[in-house]
């Protein structure tokens, strides 16, 4: 396991989510591709999920949530108060565009899978990631998106 993608597979080992119910986005998939450090792991949740740790409050293992009204679009967003026990943030998202079963279902199919000692997880392709980061107006983003170019352009 790479040093950028173990802080990443810790909090979602620790956080007692089901890895079927979500995809690892942004800094984390970037993390588990090997290209950067997450500062945080931010998830696409399965909308039933999402409702569900939106009603307790927390997640399977019992760390602590607050919803937070990201004010972009429809986009929700539970986050850890604040102490996340020195493991990376966890950020869970439920967005409108991805906002039913079969939407989720497709990106989750859309997805690669990071095996780590039988755990599963999906996390965004290269090719999606380009398409979120290249549009985005933060200049992290469009850092990474000429980072992904490049290594896509190596990769063909």
């Amino acid at each position: 396991m790479s040093d950028f993608a173990r802080p990443v597979v810790e909090t979602l080992h620790a956080s007692g989510l089901d890895p079927e119910q979500f995809v690892v986005m942004g800094g984390g998939a970037l993390a588990l591709h090997g290209m950067r450090e997450a500062h945080d792991v931010d998830l696409l949740v399965n909308p039933g999920l999402f409702r569900e740790l939106v009603e307790a409050g927390q997640t399977p293992a019992g760390i602590p949530l607050e919803h937070k009204d990201a004010g972009i679009l429809d986009f929700r967003l539970l986050t850890p108060k604040p102490d996340t026990g020195g493991r990376l943030r966890l950020d869970l998202n439920s967005i409108s565009g991805y906002g039913n079963y079969r939407r989720f279902g497709e990106y989750r199919e859309a997805a690669e899978i990071y095996e780590h000692s039988g755990l599963r997880i999906c996390f965004t392709s290269l090719t999606n990631l380009l398409v979120e980061k290249a549009h985005s107006w933060r200049p992290k983003d469009r850092r990474d998106a000429r980072r992904i170019r490049k290594l896509l352009a190596a990769a063909a």
